[in-house]
């Protein structure tokens, strides 16, 4: 039995013990089902259907949750970059398309949009040049944000269900479908929340104190939690932006330059009010960026930031300081050497104020600065959700 046929048979197991859910064998399912369904494709493509064999790559279809996700045996003469090119090909195929009103979908699925995410099976031999190819890719072109890229580290010292169980795959997978299972939105909103959790924790936590001293201290612990408020974050680099009605930032023109593939732009949006500006181009142009630099403007942050600085989450980065890693190698525009990129670095400025270098917040004011930033900067799949609404909605 090949490793990806063990990982089908491990992943067919948690899907039916954890969720009471089979996998189909009717690619039929897809289209109308809710069903998961498997195949064994080429790695050169990602399509061609194949057989098990060396060679060949897991493909676990969900039309319910809307995800393909790949499992790719990862070998030192791998080509990851053109894996990605056709993951990212692939994803801009299942993607929402904008219709005008009175026109139904030409393509896509009409339940929505799906997710692509890609999974290398890499030996723990071969984890540096696996680190070292996707970092490459990133470094190059922000495209890769657009999917899910992860590895799961392996060893022949132990079997490999064994180790899919240590990472924890596939934890969040069957834990999505599960919160997509819950019956009312209350419901969602307490999973989403430790608030609720840590409320009743504390409930007569106070009573258990004898001591007078004791049990004020305590009743303030309960009194603060109940009156936490998450605070918001300024931005510490072109000053505050202008706020507008209802307390929303705003702004009016944004310049950036030497951003990663953006050498120097200028968006004026125009005097208020403004209904919506719509940004176009192919993949790879730019857009992306420009959604991280105005995150950067507003907020100091970005939710690929936030998330390499994590250190509990992106483990295979190496430097002590990950903002200035982040800004020098991952934000830096695509010179040459490390040099040139230092002396030529990002700047951005809002309203027309002097275009200033990148600041970002600290990886400890990451989560602050995604509370302020969130439903701010949205993915291309929910924006196009918009084209689709009446303006009453």
């Amino acid at each position: 039995m090949t490793i990806l046929e063990t990982c089908r048979e491990y992943l067919e197991r948690a899907y039916r013990e954890r969720l009471g859910i089979q996998f189909s064998d009717s690619i039929c399912q897809v289209q109308s089902g809710r069903q998961p369904v498997w195949r064994f494709v080429a790695a050169d493509d990602l399509i061609t259907e194949v057989e098990p064999r060396d060679g060949a790559v897991g493909t676990l279809l969900d039309p319910e949750i809307g995800l393909v996700f790949y499992l790719v045996p990862f070998q030192r003469w791998t080509d990851v970059r053109k894996q990605i090119v056709c993951a990212l090909a692939l994803r801009s195929r299942l993607s929402i398309e904008a219709q005008s009103a009175n026109q139904e979908p030409r393509g896509g699925d009409p339940r929505g949009a799906w997710r692509v995410g890609v999974n290398w099976l890499v030996d723990l031999s071969d984890r540096e040049s696996w680190i070292r190819a996707v970092s490459d890719v990133r470094r190059e072109t922000p495209i890769a944000v657009d999917i899910s890229l992860d590895a799961i580290f392996l060893t022949d010292q132990e079997d490999v269900e064994s180790q899919l169980a240590r990472h924890g795959f596939p934890r969040l997978l069957l834990t999505t479908r599960q919160v997509f299972r819950k019956d009312n939105a209350e419901d969602v909103t307490r999973w989403m929340s430790a608030d609720d959790l840590v409320r009743r924790t504390l409930a007569g936590f106070h009573l258990r104190f004898e001591k007078p001293e004791q049990r004020e201290l305590a009743e303030g612990v309960i009194q603060a939690m109940e009156e936490f408020t998450a605070p918001s974050v300024d931005s510490g680099m072109t000053g505050k932006p202008e706020a507008g009605a209802g307390g929303r930032r705003t702004f009016r023109r944004i310049e950036v330059e030497n951003f990663r593939n953006l050498r120097n732009i200028v968006f004026d949006l125009g005097p208020d009010p403004v209904g919506i500006n719509i940004v176009q181009g192919a993949n790879g142009t730019g857009k992306s960026s420009l959604c991280e630099a105005i995150s950067f403007a507003l907020f100091g942050s970005s939710s690929t930031y936030k998330a390499f600085a994590d250190r509990t989450r992106e483990k295979d980065v190496s430097a002590t300081d990950r903002a200035r890693e982040y800004l020098t190698r991952y934000l830096a525009p695509l010179a040459e050497t490390a040099d040139a990129r230092a002396e030529t670095g990002p700047k951005i400025a809002l309203n027309g104020h002097p275009l200033l270098p990148a600041q970002l917040v600290t990886p400890a004011e990451t989560g602050e600065a995604e509370i302020a930033m969130s439903g701010t900067i949205l993915p291309q799949d929910m924006s196009l959700e918009f084209t689709r609404m009446s303006a009453q909605e």
